[in-house]
């Protein structure tokens, strides 16, 4: 557990530095390292990557898309089949990575960004790719290869996929976009308090997580970009193509389109909020491919204006945003981190490498990985006392549980990483054969054939709605201790007083101590 843990954070900031590098130099040069660190450390340490440090593999997706990249790149500049062969190799291991994630919202907009940087390689090496018969033959046989593995995979899984596909809930999801607020788009650095100061749900976001965001300086990136193919008076043909997945993605996710046009553009599996991962991406790659053309075209005293005024601008768009939550005090640091971060992109300086891009970096690493705190170790998922107390029964009398009430389904999910068989446990894919137990003719279908958090609600009286839904990706099985025992339920952790309800031809027997505010019982049924 704890080489998987650190190795993603680890080999996620080395693909984001060696990705930056090769976008940052045409020619493979390395005069651009400092910015390509910063730009390591805004994507590894990023708010966004951190709060989703351990859901829908995004640190697998991002390492899969920078490695390969990187890859092709020398692909296409090494003439040496061994070389090339490792390289082919190591892609197409990402491009299975990639797949496998099964994550569509994110797949299907960082796949834009993916076709345009494979484009942009195409471009930079136009006229002098050469393929031999040799690598050819390699390749196709690496396909083969490919294929057969993959297809093993998919042939094995193909219920699992299918079931996916046909869920009400994300399988069925028409999404037109539309609906971020656009001071989202400059507000990120107020993201960076989440580990230190709770955040206050309101009626944009709903929780840190889903408010999470990548720290990208937008839209400086692309000021910088503009301003340099203006000075240059030459297109720069990765920072156009990268502004234009921005401008796309965030009309997208703040205006809308016809659902007509989300269907041609396959954009329907991606909803508004799940758009700020490419858009975070895409930014920063901007802003680091800008600070390399632009590099040593402004004076320090130019770099110090332009940070100034722009701290300026992101330090009240971030109040305005997080009106509640981020105060005068907190104001004054988004300022002082949007300008020392803006200071270390802008300028290539002594001061700016050896001093400013340290102390940013140092703060993004404390920020992000105060998010997930190693040196607590396993130790809150495995020696809390009450799943302790839930292992020992369930030694003593094995038996299917049951979480009851609104925040039983993550209790579930905590007694499932230990071990304890659990009706209510996340369903990554739904289990239509237990829920049509309770609803042979399907009525309530629509609601349980999806991804979905579940809770129990045990009720004296059969409910009119077995299953009420409570979010698109969590519902409410309100449930008599007959209908558990039909689900197989027998053992219920509750924080009801169980044992004093009445139910017919049925009760609870306490059978441990109340930790936490949680008794747990024994389903009894009476002849």
């Amino acid at each position: 557990l704890a080489f998987y843990w650190s190795a993603r954070l680890v080999v996620l900031f080395l693909a984001a530095y060696e990705f930056f590098l090769c976008i940052s130099n045409d020619r493979r040069q390395e005069k651009h390292k400092g910015v390509a660190f910063v730009g390591a450390i805004l994507i590894a340490c990023a708010p966004l990557v951190q709060w989703w440090f351990a859901v829908n593999a995004l640190p697998e997706m991002l390492i899969a898309i920078f490695v390969s990249i990187v890859c092709f790149d020398r692909y296409l500049g090494d003439t040496e089949s061994g070389h090339r062969a490792a390289y082919a190799a190591v892609i197409l291991i990402c491009a299975g990575m990639f797949a496998l994630t099964l994550y569509p919202a994110w797949q299907i907009s960082l796949g834009y960004l993916l076709a345009v940087l494979i484009l942009c390689i195409v471009i930079r090496h136009w006229g002098h790719i050469r393929i031999s018969r040799k690598d050819a033959l390699i390749f196709v046989g690496e396909i083969v290869l490919f294929c057969v593995i993959l297809g093993s995979a998919v042939v094995t899984s193909w219920g699992t996929i299918q079931s996916m596909l046909h869920t009400a809930y994300p399988g069925a999801r028409q999404s037109i976009g539309g609906g971020l607020p656009p001071l989202s788009l400059i507000s990120s650095v107020g993201t960076l308090f989440f580990p230190f100061k709770d955040y206050a749900v309101d009626s944009v976001t709903t929780n840190m997580v889903e408010a999470s965001r990548f720290v990208d300086l937008f839209p400086l990136g692309i000021i910088l970009a503009v301003f340099g193919m203006i000075k240059r008076k030459k297109v720069d043909v990765l920072s156009a193509w990268l502004i234009t997945v921005v401008a796309l993605f965030s009309i997208f996710a703040c205006v809308g389109m016809p659902l007509w046009l989300s269907k041609i553009m396959m954009l329907t599996s991606v909803t508004s909020g799940r758009c700020v991962v490419v858009l975070g991406v895409a930014n920063i790659a901007v802003l680091v491919r800008a600070a390399a053309i632009i590099d040593g075209e402004l004076s320090w005293k130019q770099s110090l204006l332009v940070t100034f005024v722009f701290a300026a601008i992101l330090a009240w768009a971030n109040h305005a945003m997080y009106l509640s939550y981020i105060g005068r005090l907190l104001v004054v640091v988004c300022f002082a981190i949007a300008g020392l971060l803006s200071f270390a992109v802008l300028n290539n300086g002594v001061i700016a490498r050896t001093v400013v891009a340290p102390i940013v970096s140092v703060g993004l690493l404390v920020s992000g990985l105060s998010v997930n705190p190693v040196q607590y170790g396993s130790a809150p998922v495995t020696k809390q006392p009450l799943i302790q107390q839930v292992q020992s029964l369930q030694s003593e009398n094995p038996g299917m549980w049951a979480i009851d009430d609104a925040f039983g389904s993550q209790l579930a999910n905590l007694a499932v990483a230990n071990g304890i068989h659990t009706l209510n446990a996340l369903e990554v894919t739904p289990d239509l054969a237990t829920w049509k137990k309770l609803d042979p003719n399907g009525q309530w279908e629509e609601i349980y054939n999806r991804y979905a958090f579940v809770s129990v609600n045990v009720v004296e009286q059969e409910s009119a709605d077995v299953f009420t839904l409570v979010a698109p990706d969590s519902f409410t099985v309100h449930v008599t201790p007959e209908q558990l025992r039909k689900l197989g339920v027998s053992n219920v952790l509750s924080p009801q007083k169980l044992d004093a309800m009445q139910f017919n031809g049925y009760s609870f027997e306490r059978i441990g101590e109340t930790i936490d505010g949680r008794t747990p019982y024994r389903i009894v049924q009476h002849q």
